[in-house]
């Protein structure tokens, strides 16, 4: 179907409040739950291929949208439902009568394509939105597997997943009416929101909080020899296809910081010169600046390029 065909079924399928049974959301959320968890193996290779990160990591990203979908799933109460359903009918009031306001278009990121996917997609189907998802092109394994578990676990008509992801089909989509926005790709949120906002300026656009990834070690640090490990791992050797899952700034307690970057510096293998020519570029753009800005507590280099490890003795 083309996009001007999926957003039309997609808004039939809210008009008609397909997802108003709460004990059909339910339904829907075990069938999604089960579904992950019958594909945990293919979904972390998946991720593994298209992020070039470890296992473990891959792994933490299913676990955390199986926690969300049992959490969503466990908040739905279909007896209390029919309770408050059964009162109102008889001529009494209620405190609290949620109802979904419209449908609802899911944007992920490209940095956890699928939990920035279903997590969301999870909330809109347990608050009985209809949802149209725009899948993130630079993940093309995990987005298969993506839209084998939407059709497999939803109401086909009521959620969708875009025909693709191309500039014509964002540029229709945001420019429908949608009364919920969930848009994660950093790079274009602000057009999309612009656009969403002219078909309906009431529209609810949810974004995720900005900022630079970091890791903080607390003077109750037992094992420094760990946490030079990981930092070693994470930062200083990181995978580069997948920068935004790399920590930028790593803050320690001054009564740790010279035991701590000893360690480190006992790791670290020289300057990153296998480096992407594109990573240099933005290395040594980075060593100028941090020159210009810490020219007393920048510590000199013989090399060329940025090492791996710039440590700055205080932030004046």
């Amino acid at each position: 179907m083309s996009a001007a065909e999926v957003y039309q079924t997609v808004s039939t399928a809210w008009t008609e409040r397909r997802l108003e049974n709460v004990l059909e959301r339910q339904k829907q959320l075990a069938a999604l739950h089960s579904n992950v968890k019958a594909q945990n193996e293919a979904l972390t290779s998946a991720i593994e291929q298209d992020l070039s990160v470890t296992r473990a990591n891959a792994a933490e990203e299913v676990r955390v949208v199986l926690d969300a979908v049992k959490s969503l799933y466990d908040e739905l109460d279909f007896p209390a439902t029919l309770r408050q359903e059964q009162m109102i009918k008889k001529g009494s009031s209620v405190s609290q009568n949620l109802v979904e306001i419209g449908p609802s278009l899911i944007e992920p990121t490209a940095s956890c394509p699928l939990a920035s996917s279903l997590v969301p997609l999870a909330a809109s189907v347990a608050a009985g939105s209809a949802t149209i998802l725009l899948l993130n092109p630079t993940t093309p394994t995990t987005n298969t597997l993506l839209q084998k578990l939407v059709h497999d676990s939803f109401d086909y008509e009521a959620i969708a997943v875009a025909p693709d992801s191309s500039t014509e089909t964002k540029q229709h989509l945001s420019s429908r009416y949608f009364a919920v926005a969930v848009l994660q790709d950093l790079q274009s949120t602000r057009e999309t929101a612009e656009s969403l906002t002219s078909a309906n300026p009431t529209i609810r656009i949810l974004e995720p909080s900005t900022g630079l990834p970091a890791v903080f070690v607390d003077r109750s640090t037992s094992d420094l020899q760990a946490v030079a490990a990981h930092i070693n791992r994470s930062i200083i050797k990181p995978t580069r296809q997948n920068t935004s899952r790399v920590p930028h700034l790593c803050f320690v307690d001054e009564s740790i910081i010279d035991k701590l970057e000893a360690l480190l510096r006992t790791r670290e293998q020289g300057p990153l010169s296998d480096a992407p020519e594109k990573d240099v570029d933005i290395f040594q753009g980075l060593q100028r600046s941090l020159k210009t800005l810490f020219p007393a507590t920048f510590k000199q280099h013989r090399s060329r390029s940025l090492p791996a490890l710039i440590s700055l003795s205080n932030s004046e």
